[in-house]
């Protein structure tokens, strides 16, 4: 046993040593958007949605959407992110109201809490609310879960997370969502 360990540690410091004394090429690792990464498996797939009803009692067909651009939203009260992204979510939504892309925000929120929301951060665009079930079909890597759906109905893009501060929350969703709606429509505001 003594001579194992002995020899096994003989080893480990030779390798050790002449890891330090070789000149290895130094490796640039790519830089990971994690947000974008722990959803692209979504990417090219029809959403898994077929469609939703409105708070408001519209029914929102995901796949007869033609000509159509759809920004979708999952969050939840709880969700501290979720919240700090409500301010730039509304930005958004103003900025490309009139750009043919709908706008729709999901939450297993209760209907009562998902209209107090939308009242106190003044939300004008569609909310759904959906039981947990439904949510979890679709968010499979945390909330807020955002993605871009084109005509077709296939998701184009999709991100998870926010930022925690609310001001640099709104700035990511206007470069990420807000370059792709403009690149995927053909306009800017």
């Amino acid at each position: 046993m003594k001579k194992t360990t002995f020899l096994l540690l003989t080893l480990f410091l030779s390798l050790n040593l002449f890891c330090q004394n070789t000149s290895l090429p130094k490796v640039r690792l790519k830089s990971v958007d994690y947000q974008e990464y722990f959803n692209r498996d979504m990417i090219g797939k029809k959403f898994p949605l077929a469609g939703l009803t409105t708070l408001e009692h519209k029914k929102i067909d995901f796949h007869a959407l033609h000509g159509h651009l759809v920004f979708i939203n999952f969050w939840f009260k709880g969700c501290h992110a979720c919240m700090n992204e409500m301010p730039g979510l509304e930005k958004l939504y103003e900025k490309y109201k009139g750009s043919d892309v709908l706008f729709v925000s999901v939450s297993f929120d209760k209907p009562e809490v998902v209209r107090a929301i939308q009242q106190k951060y003044g939300l004008s665009y569609q909310m759904v609310s959906v039981d947990v079930q439904t949510a979890a079909r679709v968010v499979q890597h945390g909330y807020p879960t955002s993605f871009l759906i084109d005509s077709t109905g296939t998701v184009v893009y999709a991100r998870s997370g926010s930022k925690a501060d609310p001001g640099l929350a709104t700035e990511e969703l206007m470069e990420k969502f807000g370059l792709r709606i403009e690149a995927l429509t053909g306009k800017k505001p």
